[in-house]
């Protein structure tokens, strides 16, 4: 398997959209919300380091991208969860690796295809499933991760103001290239200012937290394992009256153990550093 097939895997540890407001005692009810027809572009920014060690010898892959994303509301379902459409409307990733460099720009089989988004009005995500025909091989499928990169970070069912905090854990799951993985995040959330952000009166929400991630799937005929664990931090400006994320920052470190066996049999340790930015465009 060459780097190229691993740093596919690996991505999606990687790297890795919200409303409506009620006011009451200086306090503000937070879910997000999607009104139908309502279009939203997000410009997303990541930059990952990847080292690993391969018999003895350690292997550095560096990924940069930069995309933006169009957000297509379409109101809510039955159980009140809200629904979008999200496609990827231009995207630029750079791949560094022992290989050589590459840049990917616009690739055709993944521009403007169009997937859905089921998301609690607290964030928890339901279900995404495929609205056109995705067929990604190759880079462009290590590129389309740039869609994985939409961040929601977990409201409080509570109303909050400035001081307000709150814990989630959660369970997210992303399938890519045959690998099937499981990210458990447990994270501290406080609000420490009220602030005008890129026209919006929004909250300036702190996270920090620890993670832990383990998948398993099948590649060129060798049955791979990973899991691993680690610390995520971040912040966010959230617009409570709108029910929309404005910006968020985050940054994790993850290490990790992927397990090969089948045509080779070997233990490869990893140490995954990722940042991501993501915010709302005019």
């Amino acid at each position: 398997m060459n780097s190229k097939s691993f740093f596919s895997v690996l991505m999606i540890g990687g790297v890795l959209v919200w409303g409506l407001q009620t006011f009451a005692g200086g306090k503000y009810k937070l879910a997000y919300k999607f009104d139908k027809g309502e279009q939203l572009r997000y410009k997303i920014e990541t930059s990952m380091e990847n080292v690993q060690e391969r018999m003895g010898q350690e292997i550095q892959v560096n990924v940069d991208g930069e995309s933006v994303l169009l957000l297509e509301g379409e109101g809510k379902d039955k159980d009140g969860n809200v629904k979008f459409l999200f496609s990827v409307e231009s995207v630029k990733s750079r791949i560094q690796s022992p290989m050589g460099d590459t840049t990917v720009v616009n690739p055709e089989e993944l521009i403007g295809k169009r997937r859905r988004m089921v998301l609690s009005e607290m964030g928890k995500k339901i279900k995404i499933e495929d609205v056109d025909t995705l067929k990604l091989t190759g880079l462009a499928a290590q590129v389309g991760g740039q869609q994985n990169a939409l961040q929601f970070p977990m409201l409080s069912r509570d109303a909050v103001g400035v001081g307000s905090s709150w814990t989630a854990a959660d369970v997210d799951s992303q399938v890519n290239q045959g690998m099937k993985i499981y990210i458990r995040p447990t994270t501290t959330y406080k609000v420490d200012a009220e602030l005008d952000t890129l026209g919006y009166k929004c909250l300036r929400i702190q996270y920090k937290g620890s993670v832990k991630m383990d998948g398993e799937g099948q590649q060129m005929g060798m049955k791979i394992v990973l899991d691993g664990e680690g610390e995520n931090e971040g912040v966010m400006y959230f617009a409570p009256r709108e029910g929309r994320l404005v910006y968020v920052d985050s940054n994790s470190d993850i290490e990790m153990n992927i397990a090969l066996t089948g045509q080779m049999t070997m233990t490869m340790p990893s140490t995954i550093s990722t940042r991501a930015k993501m915010v709302l465009l005019k």
